[in-house]
């Protein structure tokens, strides 16, 4: 845990307090020794669950990409590790 000054959720702006949260995410996410081979960063505010991201890194691995999500759904070191994405993925083919 870390400590986040959110206002926004008190004010009643409620978007003031995810940017507040999601700021103090972006903070934390250290520089990567090496970036990993075929992984993308996929940023999930809030807008699906677990079940659709366990479907999506399915049908993504298919074609040789594996997935590291940003935030939901990960513990404290996978945030941190979240820039060891690749910048584009390669698709294997068969």
């Amino acid at each position: 845990m870390f400590p986040c000054a959110a206002r926004g959720f008190r004010s009643g702006a409620v978007a003031t307090g995810y940017d507040a949260f999601l700021y103090a995410l972006l903070r934390v996410i250290e520089k990567p020794e090496k970036k990993k081979e075929n992984r993308i960063l996929i940023v999930n505010p809030l807008t699906i669950d677990r079940k659709n991201e366990v479907e999506i890194e399915r049908l993504l691995s298919k074609v040789g990409i594996s997935v590291q999500w940003f935030p939901l759904f990960q513990d404290f070191e996978n945030i941190k590790k979240a820039s060891e994405a690749t910048e584009r993925a390669r698709c294997a083919t068969s």
